[in-house]
């Protein structure tokens, strides 16, 4: 059973039940470190379909091969969602979505069991990485979704988790933030 996912191996939790997700990146390359997250223990990897993995360092790893690794993460993390019935908030916007999050959480702790989600987690990847937190203590979700620019597909669209969002908070929306769509 996967209970850790890891995206960046200077943070990975090291066990057999750790995913590591080998997302190419602007600046890195996860690819280029499956080998030591495999030296350290991990066993489970997803990959990205034409990245050259040398798998035969790779004995009783299980590696999948996928057409995009965020899609992956994303699709990984919404059927992870679906096994919870509880509402999710999604706050959106220019900016103060972190400040909201925090303060909805405090206001609403005392009733309610919260997952939220950690720092400013609101990209394609954090989003999800967020979602992964939810469990059976939880009986509400708040997270933050920004917009974001895939670069490799020329694709700008939101992450707001769509599946089972009760609300959007939908704070400052600046011109900036239209740029892009049709």
């Amino acid at each position: 059973m996967i209970k850790e996912l890891v995206i960046d191996s200077r943070k990975a939790v090291i066990s057999d039940s750790s995913l590591f997700f080998a997302i190419k990146g602007e600046r890195n390359d996860g690819h280029e470190y499956i080998k030591e997250l495999y030296d350290q223990g991990i066993r489970q990897f997803i990959v990205q379909k034409g990245e050259k993995v040398d798998v035969n360092y790779l004995a009783g790893a299980n590696v999948l091969q996928v057409n995009d690794t965020i899609e992956a993460l994303q699709n990984i993390t919404a059927a992870h969602r679906e096994h919870y019935s509880f509402p999710v908030l999604a706050i959106t916007g220019s900016n103060g979505k972190t400040i909201i999050k925090e303060w909805l959480a405090q206001l609403l702790a005392p009733e309610f069991q919260v997952v939220k989600s950690p720092k400013s987690y609101n990209s394609q990847v954090g989003v999800p990485l967020a979602l992964w937190q939810m469990n059976e203590n939880h009986n509400i979700g708040i997270f933050e979704a920004g917009i974001s620019w895939r670069s490799n597909n020329g694709v700008r669209s939101n992450n707001i988790p769509r599946k089972s969002t009760a609300a959007a908070v939908v704070r400052m929306v600046e011109e900036l933030m239209f740029f892009g769509f049709s």
